[in-house]
């Protein structure tokens, strides 16, 4: 995101990138999220068939496939298949509840009345919610999802974390006359995961307040600011009306 728009909030510069290191493949019953692909597999199993051969097995397993890959080539398919769907967010795999409808959120965005709200499970999920309400007065819900896909960042809490890679930021979708967001942000947990998996770096609270406050201005809200600032945690507000 670019500069704040507001001269008087200077930015304190994010801390610099640290590398991500890997205790090996496993991650409390499963894979690393972070393995970037086949290659880092290998490189994760020292190449070694056997190991690779169970990290298939494991991945057969969340698959919930009847029969286990016996060979590095079978194991190869198995896992790519299995990143495939990681990469489906979860709420995307549930059933409709109407059409177009899988969330509380989007329940809200489609339903919602003059004044509620439901956390987001994710970015996408507010990227849907934008995309039920549909552009109107000065929001355009293309424009929002693409300056939220810019915004949002990836979380990496310490090695072999299975929710390294999540987001980041905390979501909320709502109503109060018109459409609200609220993006919340835990400076003291968890840091900013770089796009290659590989190095991560605390972000400072100031930094997400300016990208906020950019977040608005590009997405022409009515209403953007901070609402809660206590000890590292920040709440910021962006209304449309």
């Amino acid at each position: 995101m670019s500069s704040p728009s507001s001269p008087t909030d200077l930015i304190v510069p994010s801390p610099a990138w640290q590398p991500v290191i890997f205790r090996g493949w496993r991650c409390n019953g499963s894979l690393d999220p972070l393995i970037r692909d086949y290659a880092h597999l290998g490189e994760l199993c020292h190449h070694h068939p056997a190991e690779i051969t169970e990290a298939g097995r494991i991945c057969a397993i969340a698959l919930r496939h009847n029969t286990y890959p016996e060979s590095q080539e079978s194991a190869r398919a198995v896992f790519e298949t299995w990143q495939a769907e990681r990469r489906v967010p979860s709420w995307q795999r549930r059933p409709e509840h109407l059409p177009g409808i899988r969330t509380p959120a989007q329940f809200l965005a489609k339903l919602g009345n003059t004044h509620c709200r439901a956390a987001c499970a994710d970015a996408a999920d507010l990227a849907h919610c934008a995309q039920l309400v549909g552009s109107y007065n000065g929001f355009d819900a293309t424009l929002f999802i693409r300056q939220l896909t810019e915004f949002n960042r990836r979380v990496f809490y310490n090695p072999c974390n299975p929710n390294n890679g999540s987001d980041l930021f905390h979501y909320t979708f709502g109503w109060e006359g018109s459409h609200v967001v609220y993006v919340e942000y835990n400076a003291t947990s968890g840091s900013e995961l770089n796009a290659a998996s590989t190095h991560w770096r605390k972000l400072t609270a100031a930094q997400f307040r300016s990208d906020c406050r950019t977040l608005g201005d590009l997405t022409h809200a009515d209403e953007n600011s901070t609402v809660a600032d206590d000890d590292g945690r920040v709440t910021w507000r962006l209304w449309w009306d």
